[in-house]
């Protein structure tokens, strides 16, 4: 009871602290930027484990619209305490935060409450991409960034999610404030020398163009299909997606795909995305490469392209003439 109430305590002064941060939740956030494979500095008060994971980046871009050298500053961090109950319920609190100097939109964070026993495990808090982090394809490595891809639809910043496993049988649910959803299902099981991963994600999402004040009522369906053999992932991906505009509707299909490998202490990629929204495509592609020259620390390189000229009621959703952006970054994970 006593390990209850403090983590009950040490969950409610994290969230009533946090609770009023609103800001946005478009990029894919701690899932690239913060090391997985690096242990976390950790260290136990009582019942309750404390740890700190973060990265920091130097990154140097050049785009081809401006055609300028920029050199900029990239950190995120995660704080968590979690322990276990005397009923084996795992409870758990986080907070997450990235700056991004030359993002257009710089600072962006989360805050996590969690639950997990036998019946799998409850998130709220901004869990709203935690479906789409499980489900959709792996993404590249080093600054290899695929514009366009996937679902464009996604659910508001704040909702609750709830992740169990079944066997090789994984399933997942989220609901955000406004009673928009996401529904997902995976298979992962290996076959002899290789791993199959099979997903389906069904989205009821929402999708805000940047720079506009417009939106768009989303429903899409995505399948993925990976493969595994030993250090490299190949993977392929599908989709149809509707937006509801204010007088019609778009109807878009889109496919991606891509492998990746590590060999000894290189990392490549290579990914690439096709679609179309009432026959206006939008394409692109990333190449990536990491390079571990010491624990934590690494070279990092992306080349990313796109193009796309796609509207719908008038309002521009995407945009880039055939646009190249190079990025080469030293970064180091604890």
């Amino acid at each position: 009871m006593v390990k209850l109430v403090k983590t009950f305590l040490y969950s409610s002064v994290a969230f009533t602290l946090l609770s009023g941060v609103t800001h946005s939740q478009e990029r894919r956030l701690f899932y690239d930027q913060i090391s997985t494979v690096e242990e976390p500095l950790a260290t136990q008060i009582g019942d309750t484990t404390f740890s700190l994971r973060g990265s920091v980046e130097l990154p140097t871009q050049i785009s081809s619209t401006t055609k300028k050298v920029e050199i900029g500053f990239r950190g995120a961090f995660e704080v968590k305490a979690e322990t276990q109950l005397e009923n084996s319920l795992k409870v758990a609190a986080s907070y997450a935060a990235e700056y991004d100097h030359l993002n257009a939109d710089p600072f962006t964070d989360k805050v996590i409450l969690s639950a997990s026993g036998f019946l799998g495990s409850l998130y709220v808090g901004n869990v709203s991409d935690m479906l789409r982090e499980n489900l959709a394809r792996k993404s590249g490595v080093g600054n290899a960034a695929l514009a366009y891809d996937s679902n464009w639809g996604q659910l508001g910043r704040w909702s609750a999610a709830h992740l169990s496993r079944h066997g090789p049988f994984r399933t997942g649910l989220a609901i955000d404030q406004n009673g928009k959803f996401e529904l997902g299902f995976v298979f992962q099981r290996p076959v002899q020398t290789l791993e199959h991963k099979y997903s389906l994600r069904l989205t009821h999402g929402e999708f805000k163009p940047s720079g506009t004040a417009n939106s768009f009522d989303t429903l899409s369906a995505e399948g993925v299909a990976e493969l595994i053999y030993g250090s490299s992932t190949f993977s392929l991906s599908a989709g149809v997606e509707r937006l509801k505009g204010p007088m019609t509707n778009g109807d878009r299909w889109f496919v991606s795909g891509g492998a990746q490998t590590k060999i000894g202490v290189i990392s490549l990629s290579a990914d690439a995305q096709y679609g179309q929204l009432n026959n206006q495509g939008a394409m692109s592609a990333a190449l990536g490469a990491r390079y571990d020259f010491a624990r934590g620390a690494s070279l990092n390189l992306g080349v990313n392209y796109k193009n796309a000229d796609v509207l719908l009621d008038g309002v521009q959703l995407r945009k880039d003439d055939n646009v190249v952006e190079g990025v080469f970054s030293l970064r180091y994970d604890f």
